[in-house]
């Protein structure tokens, strides 16, 4: 039934196909540049300091700037604006790769081209956002941004799997130059994109500073006022805070709590990426039982639960199966974290009106990658009192206690009317 629903979806949604389409490409790249970038930085500075200060530069448009985007975008055609950022990002990315083959890229360099690409992102994600409702009907949300987001983790999953390769066969400049392509192509996708007539995109024609920060402090407003897309965008920033324990103490855990070696980091980030790929392909078939609301709080429950299960891993004897143990309990990490993911995701574009899903989509996103330095952080107050085990003991206990407390809020239980089919 659910391999019919898809044949359907495809056959009648063309234009909506093309965005998944460019987020296919665009993440095959992503994938390769996340590996070649670090290598590149690494090969430039033999400094782990300055891989990290990159990183760091790379994360502050996203924090900074984009709650602002979110309002400018508003003055302009959505669809140009995607095409302008996915051109600039695929200069700027063409550059450093040309410079680092050329041998004239400098670690200062980088700092100045991770900036502006980033700027670049920061435009770039609230206006293709707001692109979704003018292509896409609200009851199909479901299984259109399942689809999305299950061919973009594949693509991911090939890329990661490709990037050893390039990198081996053109160098880390060359595997730069492959991203910087695919940035091409997506500005492509995106201009052959033909909005429907009865849905053009709704631009204010007079740009000043009176307008925009009239506009600004209404996208502030609403997301104040909307208790719904406030509570979904503190639970995104919750799960991400909750998940960087998991993934910064993973080869400590690993080596420390397991007494496995860097094989089973590569075993567990396959099993962790199968999960997300089967959460994101199986979330039209558990909503049909499960309401979104069920799934923020009962999986974000069990995200809690399974930092209990990694405190038990380490105690079976028989290693391979001590592998397969640690492998599957983060293959349903995965899983439970794509549902999560995909339902905050539903909800959120379900919820918001076109003219504020910008402006809102820009917040989210700030507070989502504020998350990460934010996490970081407070593990690095807690690490030097606690041991790996008893900071996943904590981190289990106050995530489990903090989405029990979510499902009692009256905004939350809202929801269960309002889930779209």
């Amino acid at each position: 039934m659910e391999k019919y629903m898809y044949q359907s979806f495809i056959r009648t949604e063309k234009e909506y196909l093309k965005i998944i389409l460019s987020n296919i490409i665009g993440r095959f790249g992503d994938s390769i540049d996340s590996i070649a970038y670090g290598w590149m930085v690494y090969e430039l500075t033999n400094s782990t300091s300055w891989l990290a200060l990159i990183y760091g530069i790379n994360s502050l448009p996203t924090i900074l700037l984009q709650p602002f985007a979110g309002a400018l975008v508003e003055f302009i055609d959505k669809r140009i604006t995607v095409i302008l950022c996915d051109t600039g990002r695929g200069l700027v990315v063409l550059c450093t790769g040309i410079m680092m083959i050329s041998g004239a890229l400098q670690p200062w360099h980088l700092l100045i081209l991770t900036f502006l690409n980033s700027c670049f992102e920061a435009y770039r994600i609230p206006s293709s956002l707001s692109i979704i409702p003018l292509v896409l009907k609200k009851q199909d949300y479901n299984i259109g941004l399942s689809l999305n987001q299950s061919a973009s983790r594949i693509s991911e999953l090939i890329g990661l799997g490709c990037a050893g390769a390039v990198i081996g066969f053109l160098g880390s400049g060359g595997a730069i130059i492959v991203d910087a392509i695919t940035f091409f192509i997506s500005a492509i996708l995106f201009y052959l994109l033909k909005l429907p007539g009865s849905k053009k995109d709704k631009i204010h024609t007079n740009i000043n500073v009176k307008n925009y920060c009239t506009d600004l402090y209404g996208g502030i407003q609403y997301f104040k006022k909307n208790r719904i897309i406030f509570i979904i965008c503190c639970i995104g920033f919750l799960l991400n805070v909750i998940t960087v324990p998991l993934e910064k103490l993973q080869a400590a855990y690993v080596n420390e709590c397991l007494s496995l070696g860097v094989n089973a980091m590569s075993v567990g980030s396959i099993f962790m990426t199968c999960g997300l790929i089967l959460g994101s392909l199986l979330f039209v078939c558990v909503r049909k039982t499960f309401s979104n609301k069920d799934i923020l709080i009962y999986g974000g429950t069990l995200i809690g639960m399974i930092y209990f299960c990694l405190m038990f891993v380490g105690m079976i004897d028989y290693i391979p199966l001590r592998y397969i143990t640690y492998g599957v309990v983060l293959c349903i990490f995965g899983f439970i974290n794509s549902m999560i993911g995909m339902s905050a995701q539903v909800t959120f574009m379900a919820n918001t009106p076109n003219e504020y899903l910008g402006r809102a989509a820009s917040i989210f996103n700030a507070m989502a990658c504020s998350s990460i330095p934010a996490g970081s952080f407070l593990l690095a107050i807690v690490l030097p009192y606690l041991t790996i085990i008893r900071t996943y003991f904590c981190v289990g206990v106050i995530t489990v206690l903090i989405f029990l407390y979510i499902g009692t809020l009256k905004s939350i239980r809202r929801m269960e009317g309002m889930d779209e089919g």
